[in-house]
């Protein structure tokens, strides 16, 4: 996440090596090709997908992010779907 990231909530990475990190439990960010919304501390991988991915709209949808284009591309009902996810 290289961009300015808005964040809310709290989560603990834990690294490999034993090392740690706090960060946020939700994040929004934007970029050069839209908007990255972040979706932390989901073990399972395929969440996200399995939930939103084929109510999204316009978007791309990874392990813990969704990115899209604009606002008008995404469903705004799965907007508060994933963002009421987020405990």
């Amino acid at each position: 996440m290289a961009n300015t990231t808005i964040g809310y909530g709290k989560h603990t990475l834990s690294y490999a090596n034993g090392a740690s990190k706090e960060t946020f439990k939700l994040g929004l960010s934007a970029n050069k090709t839209g908007i990255s919304v972040y979706v932390m501390g989901i073990k399972d991988k395929t969440l996200l997908i399995s939930l939103f991915g084929d109510r999204l709209g316009k978007a791309k949808v990874t392990g813990y992010c969704i990115r899209f284009g604009k606002l008008s591309d995404i469903n705004v009902e799965i907007r508060i779907d994933v963002i009421s996810s987020v405990k």
